[in-house]
């Protein structure tokens, strides 16, 4: 099953996990298990798992060409 590793309301990782076999969470995070599409960057507000905001699209310049030698 998958896990998302929450700190502080930031999903840091996700990672399959048996549910049983021992494993220590690090301190001060949450460990819950997660719907497929939940990954890293999302955020949890202790209900529900929300998606970051994409990243804007960087500003493109054009740029002049010169022709090439002949």
């Amino acid at each position: 099953m998958r896990y998302a590793v929450i700190n502080n309301g930031t999903v840091d990782n996700v990672i399959e996990w048996d549910g049983q076999t021992e494993w220590t969470a690090p301190e001060g995070s949450t460990v819950l298990e997660a719907p497929e599409e939940v990954g890293v960057g999302y955020t949890y507000d202790g209900t529900t798992f929300t998606a970051p905001e994409p990243a804007p699209e960087p500003a493109v310049e054009p740029i002049e060409l010169e022709p090439a030698p002949e």
